[in-house]
């Protein structure tokens, strides 16, 4: 059985304990908000610099062509060729807005594929000669175009960019 001094120092230890735990988990906390609030601003910085520097391509129009790094990818979105051999970029007919593109980084587009599985009216046969394939217009998908290494490598014409915009007006339900 403890006298009161020892169960005072004991509980005195207890409660030394119990701060120096709480001070390590804040302090740790207070660490990890640090760490990403830096990250978040060093992110923030390059995108800045890149934009002022010219040190990425141009920011995509509606209609351009990118190749962007699509992985990781998960469930039923469209991903890369084959990430085990690092060929994780595919490519992608931008159909979001310039003024969108530039005010956010991201862009909005529709995949393009190799295989023909997807019938008329739901693919757009490319005529361009830098990328080959089908325009998917079943799904739009958004990425960070910067994050993601995009590149712009080509333009569709404007018959292939008018069957793009009205797949968009038909998934949404909007009509002339």
């Amino acid at each position: 059985m403890l006298n009161s001094n020892q169960s005072k120092m004991k509980t005195a230890s207890s409660v030394c304990y119990q701060f120096a735990i709480t001070f390590l988990v804040q302090t740790q906390i207070m660490i990890f908000e640090k760490q990403w609030k830096l990250k978040i601003l060093e992110i923030m910085a390059r995108r800045l610099d890149e934009r002022i520097f010219g040190m990425i391509n141009d920011i995509p129009q509606q209609g351009d062509l990118i190749w962007i790094d699509s992985e990781p990818h998960a469930g039923h979105e469209y991903g890369g060729h084959n990430p085990a051999s690092n060929n994780t970029f595919r490519p992608l007919l931008v159909v979001s807005d310039e003024a969108y593109n530039q005010r956010t980084g991201m862009i909005v587009g529709f995949p393009i594929t190799h295989t023909t599985r997807i019938k008329a009216p739901f693919q757009i046969a490319l005529s361009s000669h830098k990328i080959e394939g089908h325009v998917i217009l079943t799904g739009l998908l958004g990425y960070d175009y910067i994050a993601r290494s995009g590149k712009i490598v080509d333009h569709v014409n404007a018959a292939e960019l008018a069957q793009a915009m009205n797949a968009i007006r038909d998934i949404f339900g909007f009509f002339d």
